[in-house]
């Protein structure tokens, strides 16, 4: 369905009211670092409990704490990352920086992630399939693993499998190295039984010269 001047303006109107503030009923304060490095956000519980069970659980308690002082303390998720998930809440929309994509985006993941914000997960894995490379595979992987996105980490799967020689490297300070020292031994087993079936395949005699090659020839 096409955007209308009534889309573009309900969401000119959602976004002022974020950004305001206005009437709203909580505060989320995210802190990144020292107490001092903080970001507040004023927003209103039925919208974030709209979108997020874990909202919805933590404002529907009348004794919990953060219902109480009206006051929640992040200190898992970026200020970065609530923005965008507090601007797709309110207008449905998710825009990033190009410079910074890569390291937006996985932020935004562990927020979708630890918040349950399921309807825009699919989105968030599939815009980070276009930045799977070389430098950026092991980064996302790891968070893939870790924020629970099956489809983001069997595409990094696969990617690793296909260019295993130009990934795993071993320079001590390349990212496969500190992803190996960081990463869940599951994880490693994983990659390293697909690496062994890539080359398993691969190393298959050739029908046709019947020779045992690491690929096959032009006519198998």
């Amino acid at each position: 369905m096409a955007k209308t001047p009534v889309d573009a303006l309900h969401r000119q109107q959602m976004q002022s009211l974020l950004e305001s503030g206005e009437l709203s009923d909580v505060t989320l304060v995210v802190v990144e670092g020292s107490p001092e490095q903080k970001k507040e956000f004023k927003v209103h519980r039925s919208l974030l409990s709209a979108f997020s069970p874990v909202f919805s659980a933590m404002f529907s308690h009348p004794d919990t704490k953060e219902a109480l002082e009206k006051r929640v303390i992040i200190e898992d998720v970026s200020a970065n990352a609530m923005q965008h998930l507090l601007a797709f809440i309110y207008t449905g929309e998710l825009k990033f920086d190009e410079k910074e994509k890569e390291k937006s985006l996985l932020e935004f993941l562990v927020a979708i992630d630890k918040y349950q914000v399921h309807v825009i997960k699919n989105e968030c894995e599939s815009r980070l399939f276009g930045l799977v490379t070389i430098d950026s595979v092991c980064a996302i992987l790891q968070t893939a693993d870790l924020h629970s996105a099956p489809t983001l980490k069997e595409r990094c799967f696969d990617f690793i499998a296909k260019n295993s020689d130009q990934v795993v490297s071993c320079n001590s300070e390349s990212a496969w190295a500190q992803f190996e020292a960081a990463a869940r031994p599951e994880l490693l087993k994983d990659i390293f039984y697909r690496m062994a079936a890539k080359v398993k395949k691969e190393s298959k005699r050739c029908n046709h010269c019947k020779n045992k090659l690491t690929f096959y020839c032009s006519y198998c």
